[in-house]
């Protein structure tokens, strides 16, 4: 017996055991982790748990145009207005 999506319930945040779920750049370009990082938020979601997030690094083809500059997801999401967003999902 298949749930729909509708169905299915994730329980919130304050009635379950806190779990992680890490998320690493590698060394690909903005696109794949991009890809990545979105693929997470998902699955962070559907298994209930806080998604952590990697710290600032560099990210390969943009570096050669920012001088070296490092990167970190919350330069291109608004990781605060996810988190408020999206009942459930706590990053």
């Amino acid at each position: 017996n298949k749930k729909s999506f509708e169905e299915i319930s994730i329980p919130p945040m304050s009635n379950r055991k806190l779990k992680y779920l890490t998320f690493e750049m590698d060394g690909s370009g903005w696109n794949n982790i991009r890809m990545g990082f979105e693929n997470l938020i998902l699955l962070a979601h559907a298994m209930a748990r806080t998604l952590v997030l990697p710290p600032k690094r560099q990210i390969f083809h943009m570096a050669d145009k920012s001088a070296g500059r490092v990167f970190s997801l919350d330069d291109f999401y608004d990781i605060d207005v996810i988190n408020k967003v999206q009942m459930g999902l706590n990053i």
